[in-house]
C-alpha cells in the first residue's frame, strides 16, 4: 500500500511545524515569498518584548507605548539579524564544502521564524489578560511571576526550540545533506558570531582606555 506524501506546498505555516524537511523542499523548490519579510519583523517584534521585559519596561511607560517600540526596533532588529545570520552561515557552509546557495539560505532562516508569531500573540494575550505587569521582571522585586508571565514564558520558551529545530531542518534541506552537518554549521555560525563580539568588545575597550 503506497502512502500519499503530505502536501506541503500550499500551507507551509502549518506543514512545516510537523514535517519541516518535506515543507523546506517544496519552499526551496519555489520563488522566495513576500511573507518571508514579515516573519523576519515579527521575529524581531518578539525578541525586542523579551528585551522590554527584562528592562523592565512594564514600569516605565503604557502598553501602547512597549508595543509600539517593539514593533518599529524590533523590526529594524529582525532585518539586521536576519542579513547577519544568513551570511554567517553561507560563509561556514561554503568553508565546509557545501552546495546551499544563499537564497535558499535566506529562505531557510526566514521560515524559521514562523514560531516567533506564536510568541508574539502569547505575549500580546498576556498583555491583554495583566496589563504592563507583563513587563516587569518580579523577581527584581522578590516577589514570584504571575501565572499568565510564567504561561507566556513557556510558550516563548518552546517556541524558541523549535525554531532553531525548525533552522537545522532547513539548512540540511538547502545543503541537501545530514542534520549532522546542518547542526556543525549552526554550531560554526555561532563561533564565527561570538568571535566577532569579543574582537568588537576589546577593539572597543582598547579605543576607550587609549582615550581615556
Amino acid at each position: 500500500m503506497t502512502v500519499a506524501a503530505p502536501q506541503v506546498s500550499s500551507r507551509p505555516w502549518l506543514s512545516i511545524w510537523t514535517h519541516p524537511r518535506s515543507t523546506y523542499r517544496a519552499l526551496l523548490d519555489a520563488p522566495p515569498r513576500g511573507v518571508e519579510w514579515l516573519l523576519i519583523m515579527t521575529s524581531g517584534f518578539a525578541q525586542s518584548m523579551v528585551q522590554g521585559y527584562q528592562n523592565n519596561i512594564g514600569a516605565k511607560g503604557s502598553l501602547l507605548l512597549i508595543f509600539t517600540m517593539s514593533a518599529l526596533v524590533g523590526s529594524i532588529w529582525g532585518l539586521l539579524q536576519y542579513h547577519l545570520i544568513t551570511g554567517l552561515l553561507y560563509l561556514v557552509d561554503k568553508w565546509t564544502g557545501g552546495r546551499a546557495t544563499y537564497r535558499e539560505l535566506r529562505t531557510a532562516t526566514a521560515w524559521a521564524a514562523l514560531p516567533q508569531v506564536v510568541v508574539v500573540a502569547a505575549w500580546i494575550l498576556g498583555a491583554a489578560a495583566v496589563g504592563r505587569a507583563l513587563f516587569i521582571d518580579a523577581a527584581r522585586f522578590s516577589l514570584q511571576p504571575s501565572l499568565v508571565q510564567l504561561l507566556v514564558f513557556l510558550v516563548t520558551f518552546a517556541c524558541c526550540v523549535w525554531s532553531v529545530v525548525i533552522l537545522i531542518a532547513g539548512l540540511a534541506e538547502a545543503q541537501r545533506g545530514s542534520i549532522g552537518k546542518a547542526i556543525l554549521t549552526v554550531l560554526g555560525a555561532g563561533l564565527l558570531l561570538m568571535a566577532a563580539a569579543l574582537v568588537f568588545v576589546l577593539l572597543f575597550v582598547g579605543a576607550k582606555a587609549a582615550v581615556g
